[in-house]
């Protein structure tokens, strides 16, 4: 690509100190500005370097650059822009940068960022974990449930990770103590971290994965008894689907089947009752909606698949009820929503040469950081 330069002779700039110093000499530094049409853009600049009694021999701070860099603020600003909608790779090939120039921009502007960030308002947060790889190095990522926002990532999906969490929101204004709630699956990777780092946070069991467990429950119940009932195959979908989503044959085809005297139509019904769970009014008539439904699973012959998950459900009966006794009914819907967004940023890179990329990306696109550049939209 050609190159158009631009040659200045600067007059003017920041010091590292108010006390007035004699010119020692003049130096020439060049930056990478936006592109001129469709021409790369340097701008050369010639710099008196100066002598101060307390910092010794030094150039003049540009106004357009941050120290250190060889790009302007404006053409930083673009490239991170450019980055949260694109690879790493494709925006660096498509400014003529190397991707490790762009890394590097992009390691200290989201480092300034998070530095400068006050989470000491943050009071409901969501737990869940991503991997950089199918099967490997495993993240949990916190979100603030108020702004919708990531606000901390730690290696690993344990008690550990909660901990370096909790000590990420320490340093930036957050108090463990005061915090409400904090919603999650149920996996018991999480359970302990967040009582130890948390003590007085509600642990709000997620609608979504306690109903994915009933879901589950019912389809395992389905394809154990596939094996004696053959008409039972290939109709996952229409036990699953909500009675909304079905089309005319597929309402025929269901109805049909739930005429058969088998554990998966038993299963079905109460799959069908339990999502008014969520709907009940309070945590006292929730508990009694939940226990009375769980007794009459265990009652109802609808096999030990389904039954098992009954009593597994009671065994968190204070989580899920949690979310009856928050005020906005915390869910991790938001974790799930940034989950999928952080997917697409895999799928977009082709996979991350490390955890601390991934991160990068995340923080950059999914926390809502504020940055330091002149144009770059925060939002």
């Amino acid at each position: 690509m050609a190159a158009t330069h631009f040659d200045y002779d600067a007059d003017g700039g920041g010091t590292q100190c108010e006390t007035l110093c004699s010119a020692y000499d003049t130096q020439e530094r060049v930056w990478r500005h936006l592109n001129f049409f469709e021409h790369q853009a340097f701008l050369h600049v010639r710099f008196p370097r100066i002598q101060c009694p307390e910092h010794g021999i030094h150039t003049i701070h540009a106004p357009w650059a941050r120290p250190g860099s060889n790009f302007t603020l404006l053409f930083e600003a673009f490239a991170l822009l450019l980055a949260r909608q694109s690879s790493v790779l494709a925006t660096a090939n498509l400014l003529g940068i190397h991707d490790k120039q762009l890394w590097t921009l992009i390691e200290h502007h989201v480092s300034q960022a998070r530095q400068d960030q006050d989470l000491s308002q943050v009071q409901e947060l969501g737990i869940d974990e991503v991997a950089r790889q199918q099967g490997h190095d495993y993240l949990t990522i916190c979100t603030d449930h108020d702004k919708q926002r990531v606000v901390a990532i730690a290696p690993g999906h344990g008690e550990q990770a909660v901990a370096d969490i909790c000590q990420q929101l320490k340093d930036k204004g957050a108090d463990p103590q005061k915090i409400q709630a904090v919603s999650r699956d149920l996996s018991p990777a999480y359970e302990k971290g967040i009582s130890s780092s948390f003590p007085h946070a509600r642990q709000v069991a997620d609608p979504f994965r306690i109903s994915q467990q009933v879901h589950r429950a019912l389809d395992q119940t389905r394809r154990q008894e596939t094996k004696q009932e053959p008409k039972l195959k290939g109709s996952r979908y229409l036990w699953l689907k909500a009675k909304e989503d079905l089309s005319d044959s597929e309402k025929a085809t269901l109805t049909s089947l739930k005429t058969l005297p088998l554990q998966t139509v038993k299963a079905y019904g109460f799959k069908e009752e339990f999502s008014q769970l969520w709907e009940q009014p309070d945590a006292v008539a929730a508990r009694a909606f939940l226990r009375d439904w769980c007794s009459r699973v265990k009652k109802s012959g609808s096999g030990e698949i389904f039954i098992e998950m009954a009593s597994h459900l009671l065994l968190h009966e204070e989580d899920i009820l949690n979310y009856h006794r928050t005020g906005r009914r915390l869910s991790n819907g938001i974790c799930e929503a940034i989950n999928g967004l952080v997917d697409e940023l895999k799928a977009r890179a082709r996979g991350f040469k490390n955890a601390h990329y991934l991160q990068n990306m995340i923080y950059l696109t999914q926390a809502k950081l504020a940055f330091q550049l002149p144009t770059l939209n925060n939002e």
